[in-house]
């Protein structure tokens, strides 16, 4: 017979008390079946009967102790697949709440899983996204046109790629170029065979085109450097050689244009380091109310004599023309290169470099 611990038969007789009353049936004993799978507890089946003096024979114990195991294997089920539904409910909240593009492949390459995120980026609806290709639906595509995904995937790579990442261009449904980068959560078989993938698609099209002006910068401020470099050494190995006897006006000029150059180039640097501080957010703003006409009288007198006849400069300002506010130094700055771009590209004589 199932006998239940000594120190629990109080409680089984205080328990079958409460279940008699409260069925109103003669019960008269009861026993207490362990549930334990895996040698955990999960649980116990009460049994009540009402035969008095009728003790549970050894086959009814027999019985009673198979459908217990069974009954505590079901449990355990039951209480598996509550956990695995209700992370697999997490999973899919947080999937669909990410800022980041979230999609997710079965074995031959086809969505499975489109978040809210992934139909702004593409502008695909998830019922249609999903059960068509990631070439079709994402198609990442190169500089020059070539859809990545097609041709280079990196979930098909021979051997395959421990980290695969893929970026490029896409066209989304209204039109939209966005520059995308999607990296992939892999999984494969027992003989490394793909059975599917997870990919997290980020829009980093501001950091590209970021890049990319940055890049562009470098290499205009490189060439715009060495202009002035180039000249400076070239006139100070011009005045330097020694089989050479210059004459006054000639060493004149040369270093005229030397200390032009130095000027140019310091004005140059200067505002590198200007670009810096600003892009640091240590570019500081010194704000007052100043007059403007004589600024700008300043700025075209400097240029005029470098220009000479070449161009014909005139200001003209209302004569209650107001203060304006604003930083004296980097207003000076903006005027010096409005002129200066001026006297550059005007054709001769044309167009007058400041009005």
């Amino acid at each position: 017979m199932l006998v239940t611990p000594l120190e629990d038969r109080h409680a089984l007789a205080q328990r079958l008390q409460e279940v008699a009353l409260d069925t109103r049936l003669p019960l008269r004993q009861v026993i207490a079946l362990p549930l334990v799978f895996r040698q955990t507890r999960v649980g116990v089946i009460y049994v009540f009967r009402a035969a008095l003096n009728v003790a549970f024979t050894q086959e009814e114990q027999d019985l009673l102790k198979a459908f217990a195991d069974q009954a505590a294997i079901a449990v355990s089920n039951a209480r598996l697949y509550q956990s695995v539904l209700h992370e697999k409910q997490q999973l899919d909240a947080l999937i669909e709440q990410s800022a980041d593009g979230v999609m997710i492949l079965d074995s031959r390459w086809r969505i499975t899983t489109f978040n809210r995120a992934m139909e702004r980026l593409t502008g695909w609806p998830r019922e249609e996204a999903i059960g068509h290709p990631c070439a079709e639906v994402l198609a990442i595509h190169s500089a020059q046109g070539v859809n990545i995904c097609l041709v280079d995937c990196p979930l098909q790579r021979h051997p395959p790629d421990p980290n695969p990442a893929v970026e490029g261009w896409i066209t989304a449904r209204d039109g939209r170029r966005l520059y995308v980068r999607s990296n992939y959560a892999v999984q494969r078989g027992p003989s490394g065979e793909f059975q599917g993938a997870l990919a997290n698609v980020r829009d980093v099209t501001e950091q590209k085109i970021e890049a990319e002006m940055q890049s562009t910068f470098i290499s205009v401020i490189s060439h715009e450097l060495k202009t002035p470099v180039s000249i400076i050494k070239g006139y100070a190995e011009t005045l330097a050689r020694q089989d050479a006897h210059w004459d006054d006006a000639t060493l004149r000029d040369g270093l005229q244009v030397i200390g032009e150059e130095a000027d140019r180039l310091a004005q140059q640097i200067g505002g590198l380091l200007d670009v810096s501080r600003l892009q640091a957010g240590g570019l500081r703003l010194e704000m007052a109310d100043w007059a403007l006409p004589p600024l700008a009288k300043q700025v075209v007198e400097r240029f005029a004599g470098q220009a000479g006849e070449r161009f014909s400069f005139e200001l003209r300002f209302a004569d209650d023309f107001p203060p304006v506010h604003a930083d004296y130094e980097r207003t000076r700055e903006v005027l010096e290169n409005l002129v200066s771009n001026a006297v550059k590209y005007s054709p001769d004589n044309q167009y007058p470099a400041s009005r």
